[in-house]
């Protein structure tokens, strides 16, 4: 694991706002890496817990059911987590039980590679905009 994925991982990631070096939890950087905030947590209580069912996932955020139903179909077509049903002796709304199908190091990597990415292309356009500064004074 990478030293920048194991800071996002555990929650330890450096970052600089004002000068201070603050901690920036795994939904905070999963979402400066452009995931969405149900991506984010749910990415997050999975890689915690190794595991979850849409009860624990609701109960552990701030999330509703349908929020978690969706953000969990997302992740599933990324092919990040699976997930079982459960058989119920009631009736209601199916249960499932989500684990994530790849290492969490791997799908931070994917937020890692995608975030080095823009701050490359943001870099080149500051270039871009101080070169035309320079030209036009």
């Amino acid at each position: 694991m990478s030293q920048i994925t194991n800071e996002i991982y555990t929650g330890k990631m450096k970052h600089n706002s004002m000068g201070k070096a603050a901690v920036m939890s795994l939904p905070a950087a999963l979402m400066r890496l452009g995931a969405n905030r149900v991506e984010a947590s749910l990415l997050a209580i999975l890689a915690e817990k190794g595991g979850a069912t849409t009860q624990e996932l609701l109960a552990a955020n701030s999330l509703r059911q349908p929020e978690v139903s969706t953000g969990m179909r997302r992740l599933q077509e990324k092919g990040w987590a699976i997930s079982d049903p459960i058989l119920m002796q009631r009736k209601g709304r199916p249960m499932h039980a989500y684990q994530l199908a790849k290492p969490v190091a791997e799908i931070l990597a994917s937020f890692i590679s995608e975030g080095q990415a823009q701050a490359a292309e943001i870099q080149s356009a500051i270039q871009a905009a101080q070169d035309a500064s320079r030209r036009l004074k």
